[in-house]
């Protein structure tokens, strides 16, 4: 476990900073493709997608930890996804009943199945792609800090592939912090803050 204390996040910025490097967040989100389509009576128009303008400082071994303990957890959801008997019993016999959303993706689960059980071609392949969410928790002010799992998803996970573009963004926003756009800014980020 990290022993490590986070910094004071996020720094305090004037309300003209903030401003600013919102604006410099949402230009880069433009202009790097972190897009997506709004509905529309009129015709097509965007946005930028949501996005944290500042990157959370995450202890390096509590990352590594997370990717390491991954590898089980898609072991663990994909033997569960493979057990028809498991899923009729935990999601055919109680939560699609009551879950509206959870009761259609079972039907549909359902008509698949019965269409493979008609079909000829005994292969079977499966993807999956999951979100694990993690967040840092520390039980006591002195106790090491510890990752803990709080969300799993199989459905929600479309802006994955985004990830590398919003890394990029947070490098830019965290450069016009430390960078003034006009001589008489001086509050600017210390870079020890991101060493730590």
């Amino acid at each position: 476990m990290s022993t490590c204390q986070l910094p004071a996040w996020p720094p305090t910025l004037s309300p003209s900073h903030l401003d600013e490097l919102q604006q410099a967040g949402a230009t880069y989100a433009l202009a790097n493709s972190l897009i997506f389509k709004l509905p529309s009576p009129t015709g097509v128009h965007g946005s930028h997608v949501p996005f944290t303008l500042l990157p959370s400082p995450f202890p390096r071994d509590q990352f590594e930890k997370a990717e390491r303990i991954q590898t089980a957890y898609n072991q663990l959801y994909m033997n569960i996804a493979s057990s028809p008997e498991l899923i009729r019993e935990v999601l055919g016999q109680s939560i699609s009943k009551v879950d509206p959303f959870v009761g259609r993706l079972y039907e549909l689960w359902e008509a698949l199945e019965q269409e493979e059980a008609e079909d000829e071609v005994d292969e079977h392949f499966s993807l999956g792609i999951f979100r694990n969410d993690f967040l840092l928790h520390q039980s006591e002010p002195n106790q090491p800090l510890a990752i803990k799992q709080v969300e799993f998803n199989t459905v929600s996970v479309s802006f994955g592939s985004l990830a590398s573009k919003v890394s990029g963004l947070h490098r830019s926003v965290l450069m016009a912090m430390m960078v003034p756009s006009r001589p008489d800014q001086s509050s600017r980020l210390d870079l020890s803050i991101i060493e730590s």
